[in-house]
């Protein structure tokens, strides 16, 4: 927990240095950095990427590889993160590593791909 506290405090400081982005809150700030330190958009930032594309999905239906469904929401984006392996979404191969994040990371994570849809 503490080094997750360390971590946030540092991106923070390093979103207040550059100015920061008025559109997203801090958290969601916090997020953007996160997913591109830890290398998400390599995959899922651009259309037609390795991963299921970010833009415009929250709130959204998922379709998944084993026939259900799931919404696009915090608990989807939690799940997906520390257990990608259990809702792979329909066309896409699972190849997303499990990543095991403390809970203001993730708030971070979920904050800015809520406020970037």
């Amino acid at each position: 927990m503490k080094q997750g506290l360390v971590r946030i405090g540092l991106l923070a400081m390093m979103v207040s240095a550059c100015g920061g982005g008025a559109e997203f809150s801090d958290e969601a700030e916090i997020g953007s950095v996160l997913v591109e330190s830890l290398g998400c958009v390599a995959c899922h930032g651009a259309p037609n990427g390795v991963g299921p594309s970010w833009d415009g999905v929250w709130g959204t239906v998922r379709n998944l590889s084993d026939g259900s469904t799931v919404v696009f929401d915090g608990a989807y984006v939690r799940a997906s993160i520390s257990r990608p392996e259990e809702q792979t979404v329909k066309g896409f191969d699972l190849v997303m590593p499990a990543f095991s994040l403390d809970e203001v990371d993730l708030d971070a994570i979920v904050a800015f791909l809520e406020e970037s849809s």
